[in-house]
C-alpha cells in the first residue's frame, strides 16, 4: 500500500479534458487541480515551468466543482519555488504532499500505461526525472509486470532519455530498478528468443522496434553504459551474460528477419562487453584488496539466538556475514567459527526473509507463488496437545482441498512461525504430528521451544510454513557455538591449511599392520604388497596407502571408480589392526545421508559385529540389530543405574499426566455427555458451600434436565397412535406419526414401585469408566445403548399372561422416557458446541438452584465447563515446563549410558546431523579415527561439528565434481562460497588429493559423456568393454530430443507428461525384451516428474518393481539401464539446476550398459556450459535425434522409429510388427505378432485345429492343437444288444450303453405306458391319473396311480366354523390332524374392542391383535382433565385410555 498523500496519475484513463496548464488528480471524489507548482532551474538561470498534459478544450473546466482544491489559494507558499537539484525537488515534493494530506483524505492507485510511456519518451530529461520520481512505485510495478513487447521498446527509450540527466542520485535509484533480474530476463528473452523468429503478422504488434531498429540498440547501449557507471556492482552481475547473448543473436536476427544492424552498433556492443568484463575484474580486485575480513563482527556469535529475530526478518539487508575463505588460511579458530556460524545461519534466514518480504509487498495484487514459504492467513491455537511423546498445541488453519500425500506441506519437523502483529514479533515452532485425518480437518500439531511458547489460545494468527528443513541447521549451529578455540580439531589443516601431511599421532615409525595375508611396516615402502596382490588398481593402491599412513587424507572418486569399495577396504584394515592403536576407541563413520551410512555399515558386517548405528531413519533390515535402540536393550543390565531409572520413571509419569490432561482437553469439546460436577469445585469455590456439594449425580442430572418435558411437547405432535408403532418407526419401519410419550403420574409411580425402575437411579449406573482426569454423570452413547437393550427385550416378548403384558407396557414406557431425555440432552449439548459463555450468568443462587431458569442452568454448566477446560490448559502448560526440565536431565543421563555402550563397539556410524546433535557423546567417545563418506556433499560446518579435539586421523572420501553441498540460498552458495565443501577447499589449497582413475561402471561410449567434458582423464577398466549390447534398441546410448512443454507440478516442481509416458512405455518394451524390472531405473530431474511417472506406471503391472527416483536421491548408485527424464522444456530459457555441472555429472554417470535421455537439447545447450560439450559428444556418436530406433531381436533387419509413446503400439509384444512364423513343437507355425518373450515357444499354445487320427475308424480330432485329444467322441450309428439303432460316441462299449429309445410296456398295475428301453419295469412308478375316494369322504379324479390313498393330501378346503370365534377354518381338509380344531389358531383380525377401554360405545378403540390373541388393556394415550403432582415433570396430564 502506498503512503497517504502520494498520488498516481493514469494518463490512459478517459475523463474530461483540462486546461493545458492544469492537471486533475481524482481522490475519492475530491479533485485536486494541480497547476505547475515547482520549477527546476540551474543556478543563475530562469526557472523552468513543468510541461502539462495538452487538452483540446476548456469546456469542462468552467463548471465549478465544490470538492476542488485551489492550489493557488490553499498552498501559496509552495508555488514557484526554485529547485537547483533533484534532492531539493524530492524534498519539496514530499512537503507538498504533506501539506495536501489534510485536504485529500484518500487516493486511487493508478498505473502507468502505454500512453503515459509514449508521453514520457518525448519529455526533456529533467521533466522526465520529476515524473519518474513522482511515480517511482508504479514504475517499479511496471518493470515487474508482464508488459507488451512495444512497451519494452518504450521503456528503453524512456530510460535512455533519463540517462542524459545530470541528477545522479535519483537516476541511480531508477536505474537500480531497471537492473532487477526480472526485467533484464524479460529483455533478454525478447531480444534473443522472440525477435529473430517473429513472423510478419506478429511484427505488426511490435511496430516500434521494426520502425527504428538501430534506435532500439542505441537506446540499449546507452542504458547499459549508464548502469555500468551508476551501479557497477549490480551491472557486473547482470550485464555480461545478456550482452554476450545479444552479440550472438544479431547475426541470427539479420539472417532470419532480412535486416541489417549497423556496424557502429555492433562495435559499440563489443566495446560494451569488454567494458563490463573489465568492470567485473576491477571490482573483484577491489574486493580482494579491501577484504571483508577486516570487518569486525558486531557481536559474539556464541551469544546469538539460533532462531532469527523479527528485526532480522523485516530488514531488507543481510545480517553481518563474511565470505568463506576458500584459498589461504584463517587468522584463528574464532574467526573461522564465526564465519561458518553466520554463513550457515544466514543461509537459513535469507530465504525466509525473502518469502516474507514478497508476501508483505503483494498487498492487493493477484495471488502468485511466494518463494520458500506458504502462508496460512487465518490460524488459531485451539488447545495444548500430547503427540508422539512430545508436548505441543493443536493449530487450526483453513481447510484445503490439496492431497497432502503428493505435496510436501506441513511435513513432520517442518519449521513454522506465527505472528499476530504484522511480524513485529515471531513465534517459531515445528510440526510434530502430520496426521492425514487432522490435515483434512485443517489441523496440525506444533511444538515450541521454551522461549517461543507464549502463544494465545483462540486468538487470530498468521502462520508461515518454511520450506527449508530446520532440524540440521539447529543442531549444527548449536554445536558450532559450543566448540572452544583451544579444543578445535586438526587446526593445522582446517585453519592454517597445512599442505605437508604427517603420520597419525597414534602410530609410530615401526607400526606393523596385517593387510590380508601380509605383515606390513607402514613406514617401510618395500614391505607393502603390490596393487595386484591387494586387488586394487594403481590409483586405488596409492589412495589406500595414504589413508593408512597420513593424518589428513582426501580421496576423490569419480563415478564408477570404486570409492565406496576402497573406503570399506580402508575401514576393514583399520578394524583388523585396532590392537596397534594405543587406545582402542571406536572408529567414527559419518555420512551425509542415511542411505550412504547404511550401505557403508552393511559392508563392514562381514568384518565385525561390534557396530552401532545411531539414528532411527535406517531402512536396512540387516542393520536393525546394530541400531542403538536395540544395543541399549541388550546392554541395559550392564549400564543402567538408579539415577537414570528414577529419571526415566519421572519422565514417564509426567508424560502420562500430560497425555491424560491432553486427552481430557480433547474430550471436552466433543460434548459426549454431562461431566461430573466434582471437576468444577477447583474453578468455582462457591460450589463447596452450595447445594451441589451434597447433591447426588441423579439429582444434578434431574436439575439440568428439568425442561425436558417442554422440549418434548414443543417438538413432537400429539397423535393417538399405539406406542409400539413408534418403536417400529424408530427402527425404520413405516409410521404416519409419533405420539406424545408422557404418562399419568399415578401409573408412572405404580410402574416404578412395582418393577423398581427409576430413570434417575439408572443415570447413576451410566457413569462412564473413570479416567485419571474426567468422569461423566451420563453420556448420550450409554443412553442409546440402554434404549436399544429395551427395544431388544420388547422384540423378544411373546404372547403371554397379563403380567407379562404389563411388563411389556412398562418397558415401552421406559424407552419413551429415555428417548425423550436423550433428544433433549443432545439438543442442549449441540448448543454447547457453538456457545461461548463470556461470563457467569447473573443472579445465580447456588444454595437454591431450583429457582434458576432452565436456560440459565445450562449456561452456568457450559461456563463451568469452559473454565474447567481453561484450568486444564494452564495446568498442562505448567507441566510442560517441568517435563522439559526433567527430560533434558534424563536425555543427558541417557547420552552418558549411550556413550558407555558405544565405547564397547569397534565402529560407530551416524549422519552429520546426528553427530551435531550428539556432540557431548562424541566428546566422551574420544574417537581418534573419523571416516567421512560423501565428504564433498557435506557443508564444511557439518564436518567440523562431527569431530572432537581427540581426532588424530581424518579420511575424507568424495567427489566435488559430482554433487556439492546443498544450500537454501543460492547467493550464499555462490557469492559467499558456502557451497564449497571442506573437501573442495582442501583441493583448491593444493592439499594432496588422491584421485581414483579407473572406472568400472560405464560402457566406453557412456563414459565419453563425462570424459573429458567433466574429468580430464578417466580410464576404462577392461570389463566395461565386454558389456552386452542393449536388447531391442539399435543404440546403447541415445538422447531423444523433443519440444513438448513442461508443466507446473505441486508447489514448485515441474513435470513433462510426454517424457513420463514415453519412458514408461520404453521401460515396458525393455522388460518385454527380457530384462528384469530391477535392471531398469528411471531417474527424474524433478520430484514432480517422479510423481507423474509413478502415476503412469500404475497402468503396467510388469513395471511394479522398476525403480523410479529423483536425481538427487540416486547419487552413488548405478543400474544396468538408466532412463533419464530431464523435464525442462519452456519458452523462458530456464533449465534450473540442470545448468550446474556437478548435478549433470551425476545424471550422466549412473548407467552401466544402456543410457537413454529425454529433453530439449537446444534449451540445455543455450543455458549452460556443460551441455554444449555433451551435445557434441552425442553428435559424434550419432546418439542424438528426435526418435529412438528400435531393432527387433527376432527379425534383426526390422527397424522401427519411436518418437511418441503411441509409437510403441506398433511393437505390442516387444519385437516388430511382422508375424512371428516361428516353428512350434507341434510343427505348426506361431500365429502371433512378433514377440520376444518366450521366443523359444516353450509356453506358447498352438490354436490351430488338431488333425490327429483318434481311432481305427480314422476319425480326426476337432480340438485346438494345444488341447488334449482325449477319447474319440465322434457320433456313430450303432446297433445295440436290444437291436435298436442309435448314434453313440465312438469310444463307448455297447455292452455298457443304456438304450434310451421309449417303448410301450404293461406295468404291474395293468396300465400301459412308454418308458426307456433299458428301464426296469418292476421299479417304475405309474403316473397315470385315477379316480379315488379319500378317507375323509372326498373324491378326487387325478390321483397318480402309484400314490398311497392313506397319505394322499386332500385338496378340498376345510369349511368348519371354529366355535371359539365363529370364523371359518382357513386350512385344507385335515380330518386326520386336529379335526375338532382344539389346537387351531385363527389369524384373522380381531373384531373386539380393547379390554377396559373407557371410550363410550361406538367410539371404543378396536383391538389390533390377531383373533386368537387375548385382547390387552387399551394402550391409546388420551388427554384427561385432572390436576396431579409430578416429581419428574411439573405438568403431567396425559393418561392411558
Amino acid at each position: 500500500m502506498e503512503d497517504k498523500g502520494k498520488s498516481k496519475i493514469n494518463d490512459d484513463t478517459a475523463g474530461p479534458s483540462k486546461p493545458p496548464d492544469e492537471r486533475a488528480v481524482a481522490k475519492n471524489g475530491v479533485i485536486l487541480e494541480e497547476r505547475p507548482l515547482i520549477r527546476l532551474c540551474k543556478p543563475g538561470h530562469q526557472p523552468l515551468r513543468l510541461p502539462t498534459k495538452n487538452t483540446k478544450s476548456h469546456q469542462h473546466a468552467s463548471k465549478p466543482n465544490p470538492n476542488k482544491i485551489n492550489t493557488n489559494r490553499d498552498l501559496p507558499s509552495l508555488l514557484d519555488i526554485k529547485i537547483n537539484n533533484v534532492r531539493e525537488l524530492k524534498a519539496h515534493t514530499q512537503q507538498l504532499h504533506k501539506s495536501l494530506n489534510g485536504k485529500i483524505k484518500t487516493k486511487r492507485v493508478l498505473t502507468i500505461g502505454f500512453k503515459k510511456l509514449e508521453e514520457w519518451s518525448n519529455k526533456e530529461p529533467h521533466h522526465l526525472m520529476f515524473e519518474l520520481v513522482h511515480q517511482m512505485k508504479q514504475f517499479e510495478e511496471l518493470l515487474e509486470s508482464n508488459m507488451s513487447e512495444d512497451m519494452i521498446v518504450l521503456i528503453l527509450k524512456v530510460l535512455a532519455k533519463l540517462c542524459s540527466s545530470p541528477f545522479k542520485e535519483n537516476k541511480t535509484e531508477i536505474m537500480n530498478l531497471a537492473s532487477k533480474e526480472k526485467f533484464i530476463a524479460r529483455l533478454q528473452n525478447y531480444i534473443v528468443v522472440r525477435l529473430p523468429f517473429l513472423e510478419p503478422p506478429e511484427r505488426k504488434n511490435n511496430a516500434l522496434f521494426w520502425d527504428d531498429v538501430d534506435g532500439f540498440f542505441e537506446n540499449l547501449i546507452v542504458v547499459f553504459e549508464s548502469l555500468i557507471q551508476s551501479i557497477p556492482t549490480k551491472a557486473c552481475e547482470v550485464l555480461p551474460k545478456i550482452i554476450k547473448s545479444i552479440i550472438r543473436t544479431i547475426p541470427i536476427l539479420e539472417t532470419e528477419q532480412n535486416l541489417t544492424v549497423s556496424v557502429d552498433t555492433k562495435q559499440k556492443l563489443e566495446k560494451l562487453q569488454e567494458k563490463s568484463e573489465l568492470c567485473k575484474i576491477e571490482l573483484e580486485k577491489v574486493k580482494r584488496e579491501k577484504g571483508d575480513y577486516e570487518l569486525e563482527p558486531p557481536d559474539d556469535f556464541r551469544q546469538m539466538n539460533v532462531y532469527p529475530t523479527a528485526g532480522e526478518i523485516m530488514t531488507s539487508e543481510r545480517t553481518f556475514v563474511r565470505r568463506h575463505r576458500i584459498k589461504g588460511s584463517y587468522e584463528n579458530v574464532d574467526q573461522y567459527l564465526d564465519v561458518q556460524f553466520r554463513l550457515l545461519r544466514e543461509d537459513f534466514i535469507a530465504p525466509l526473509r525473502k518469502g516474507i518480504h514478497e508476501y508483505r509487498s503483494r498487498n492487493s495484487k493477484p495471488a502468485k507463488r511466494i518463494s520458500n514459504i506458504r502462508v496460512y492467513p487465518h490460524v488459531e491455537f485451539l488447545s495444548p496437545r500430547y503427540s508422539n511423546g512430545q508436548t505441543g498445541v493443536l493449530v487450526q488453519f483453513e481447510k484445503s482441498p490439496i492431497n497432502f500425500k503428493l505435496y510436501k506441506r506441513l511435513m513432520y519437523g517442518a519449521l513454522v512461525c506465527f505472528t499476530n502483529d504484522d511480524f513485529s514479533t515471531l513465534l517459531f515452532g515445528k510440526i510434530i504430528e502430520r496426521d492425514e485425518a487432522l490435515l483434512r480437518q485443517g489441523k496440525v500439531v506444533v511444538s515450541f521451544q521454551s522461549d517461543y511458547n507464549n502463544y494465545k489460545l483462540n486468538a487470530p494468527y498468521l502462520m508461515i510454513e518454511y520450506s527449508v528443513y530446520f532440524e540440521p541447521y539447529y543442531h549444527v549451529l548449536k554445536a558450532l557455538q559450543n566448540i572452544q578455540e583451544d579444543k578445535f580439531p586438526l587446526k593445522d589443516y582446517f585453519i592454517d591449511v597445512k599442505t605437508e601431511i604427517e603420520l597419525p599421532d597414534y602410530l609410530n615409525g615401526n607400526s606393523i599392520y596385517k593387510i590380508k595375508d601380509f605383515s606390513v611396516n607402514l613406514s617401510d615402502t618395500s614391505s607393502w604388497p603390490s596393487a595386484i596382490e591387494l586387488g586394487l588398481d594403481n590409483t586405488q593402491y596409492a589412495a589406500f596407502k595414504a589413508a593408512l599412513t597420513q593424518k589428513f587424507v582426501v580421496i576423490q572418486g569419480p563415478p564408477g571408480t570404486g570409492k565406496t569399495y576402497l573406503g570399506l577396504q580402508i575401514a576393514k584394515t583399520l578394524i583388523q589392526n585396532d590392537s596397534v592403536r594405543y587406545t582402542r576407541t571406536p572408529i567414527l563413520v559419518v555420512c551425509y545421508t542415511n542411505h550412504a551410512l547404511d550401505q557403508f555399515l552393511e559392508g563392514l558386517t562381514d568384518t565385525t559385529t561390534r557396530i552401532v548405528r545411531v539414528g532411527g531413519q535406517s531402512k536396512n533390515e540387516e542393520l536393525e540389530k546394530f541400531n542403538l535402540v536395540n544395543r541399549r536393550k541388550a546392554s541395559r543390565h550392564r549400564f543402567r543405574n538408579a539415577v537414570l531409572n528414577d529419571l526415566h520413571k519421572q519422565v514417564c509419569d509426567e508424560l502420562r499426566t500430560i497425555k491424560d490432561i491432553s486427552e481430557t482437553i480433547d474430550e471436552i469439546p466433543k460434548f459426549k455427555g454431562i461431566i461430573n460436577f466434582k471437576h468444577f469445585a477447583t474453578i468455582d469455590h462457591n460450589l463447596r458451600r452450595s447445594w451441589f456439594a451434597t447433591a447426588s449425580s441423579d439429582e444434578i442430572i434431574q436439575w439440568l434436565l428439568c425442561d425436558a418435558h417442554n422440549y418434548f411437547t414443543k417438538e413432537r405432535e400429539t397423535h393417538q397412535v399405539p406406542l409400539e408403532e413408534e418403536m417400529n418407526a424408530e427402527e425404520g419401519e413405516a409410521s404416519n406419526s409419533v405420539v406424545e410419550k408422557e404418562l399419568d403420574k399415578l401409573l408412572e409411580d405404580e410402574a416404578r414401585n412395582a418393577h423398581g425402575f427409576n430413570e434417575f437411579e439408572y443415570f447413576a449406573e451410566l457413569v462412564s469408566s473413570k479416567s485419571d482426569q474426567v468422569t461423566y454423570m451420563v453420556t448420550t452413547s450409554k443412553l442409546k445403548k440402554h434404549i436399544n437393550e429395551i427395544l431388544d427385550k420388547l422384540k423378544g416378548l411373546d404372547q403371554a399372561s397379563d403380567n407379562e403384558t404389563d411388563e411389556k407396557w412398562v418397558l415401552e414406557h421406559q424407552a419413551t422416557i429415555l428417548q425423550v431425555t436423550l433428544d433433549y440432552l443432545q439438543m442442549r449439548l449441540d448448543e454447547g458446541k457453538s456457545m461461548k459463555v463470556r461470563s457467569k450468568p447473573a443472579n445465580i443462587d447456588l444454595k437454591h438452584p431450583e429457582n434458576i431458569p432452565a436456560n440459565s442452568r445450562w449456561k452456568l454448566y457450559f461456563y463451568w465447563l469452559q473454565k474447567y477446560q481453561e484450568s486444564l490448559v494452564q495446568e498442562m502448560v505448567n507441566l510442560e515446563n517441568k517435563y522439559r526440565r526433567t527430560y533434558n536431565q534424563y536425555n543427558e543421563m541417557r547420552n552418558i549410558e549411550d556413550a558407555e555402550i558405544m565405547k564397547q563397539m569397534t565402529v560407530v556410524g551416524m549422519t552429520t546431523t546426528g553427530a551435531a546433535r550428539l556432540q557431548s557423546v562424541l566428546q566422551a567417545l574420544q574417537c581418534r579415527i573419523v571416516i567421512v563418506e560423501e565428504a564433498a556433499e557435506v557443508l564444511e560446518s557439518h564436518i567440523v561439528v562431527s569431530l572432537t579435539e581427540h581426532c588424530e586421523h581424518l579420511i575424507l572420501i568424495g567427489d566435488h565434481q559430482q554433487l556439492r553441498p546443498s544450500t537454501a540460498d543460492y547467493k550464499m552458495e555462490k557469492d559467499y562460497n558456502l557451497g564449497i565443501s571442506l573437501f573442495e577447499r582442501m583441493v583448491l589449497n593444493n592439499v594432496q588429493c588422491h584421485v581414483l582413475g579407473v572406472q568400472h561402471r560405464m560402457r566406453p561410449e557412456i563414459a565419453k559423456l563425462i570424459v573429458p567434458n567433466v574429468y580430464p582423464k578417466l580410464d576404462n577398466h577392461s570389463s566395461v568393454y565386454n558389456f552386452p549390447r542393449v536388447l531391442g534398441i539399435d543404440a546403447n546410448l541415445y538422447f531423444i530430443d523433443h519440444r513438448y512443454p513442461e508443466k507446473e507440478s505441486g508447489d514448485s516442481s515441474k513435470k513433462n507428461m510426454h517424457e513420463a509416458t514415453f519412458l514408461i512405455r520404453l521401460a515396458c518394451y525393455l522388460v518385454q525384451n527380457g530384462y528384469e524390472p530391477k535392471d531398469v531405473t528411471i531417474i527424474a530431474a524433478y520430484s514432480g516428474q517422479m510423481f507423474a511417472l509413478w502415476e503412469v506406471r500404475k497402468q503396467y503391472e510388469s513395471l511394479s518393481s522398476v525403480r523410479i527416483t529423483v536425481l538427487d536421491n540416486y547419487q552413488g548408485e548405478e543400474s544396468r539401464i538408466i532412463l533419464l527424464s530431464l523435464v525442462r522444456n519452456n519458452e523462458d530459457n530456464k533449465i534450473g539446476f540442470l545448468k550446474i555441472e556437478n548435478r549433470v555429472c551425476v545424471a550422466l554417470s549412473r548407467a552401466k550398459e544402456g543410457f537413454y535421455m529425454m529433453g530439449n537439447i537446444e534449451l540445455l545447450s543455450q543455458n549452460s556450459e556443460i551441455w554444449p560439450k555433451v551435445k557434441a559428444t552425442l553428435e559424434s556418436q550419432q546418439a542424438l535425434g528426435r526418435s529412438l530406433l528400435l531393432r527387433c531381436e527376432i527379425h534383426p533387419a526390422e527397424l522401427m522409429r519411436v518418437e511418441v509413446a503411441e509409437d510403441f503400439d506398433k511393437v505390442p509384444r516387444g519385437g516388430c510388427n511382422k508375424m512371428c512364423d516361428g516353428l512350434l513343437k507341434c510343427g505348426h507355425t506361431c500365429p502371433k505378432i512378433c514377440h520376444v518373450e518366450d521366443k523359444e515357444h516353450i509356453n506358447t499354445e498352438c490354436s490351430v485345429i488338431c488333425s490327429k487320427i483318434l481311432c481305427e475308424n480314422n476319425h480326426q480330432c476337432e480340438k485346438r492343437c494345444y488341447e488334449d485329444c482325449g477319447e474319440c467322441k465322434f457320433p456313430m450309428e450303432r446297433t445295440l444288444q436290444c437291436f435298436h439303432t442309435q448314434m453313440v460316441p465312438c469310444y463307448l462299449d455297447l455292452s455298457e450303453y443304456k438304450c434310451q429309445i421309449p417303448v410301450e410296456v404293461d406295468l404291474p398295475c395293468g396300465h400301459k405306458q412308454k418308458i426307456s428301453c433299458s428301464a426296469d419295469v418292476s421299479a417304475y412308478q405309474c403316473t397315470v391319473p385315477v379316480e379315488a375316494s379319500l378317507p375323509c369322504g372326498h373324491k378326487v379324479q387325478d390321483k397318480p396311480c402309484f400314490k398311497n390313498i392313506e397319505t394322499y393330501p386332500c385338496p378340498f378346503p376345510c369349511d368348519t366354523r371354529v366355535e371359539s370365534c365363529g370364523h371359518t377354518c382357513s386350512k385344507q381338509c385335515h380330518v386326520k390332524d386336529d379335526p375338532d380344531h382344539l389346537h387351531y389358531y385363527c389369524y384373522k383380525p380381531c373384531l373386539k374392542a380393547y379390554v377396559d377401554c373407557s371410550m363410550p360405545d361406538g367410539e371404543k378403540h378396536p383391538c389390533t391383535k390377531w383373533c386368537f390373541e387375548q385382547c390387552p388393556p387399551c394402550p391409546v394415550i388420551v388427554k384427561k382433565s385432572q390436576k396431579s403432582l409430578c416429581t419428574l415433570f411439573n405438568c403431567c396430564l396425559l393418561y392411558r385410555c
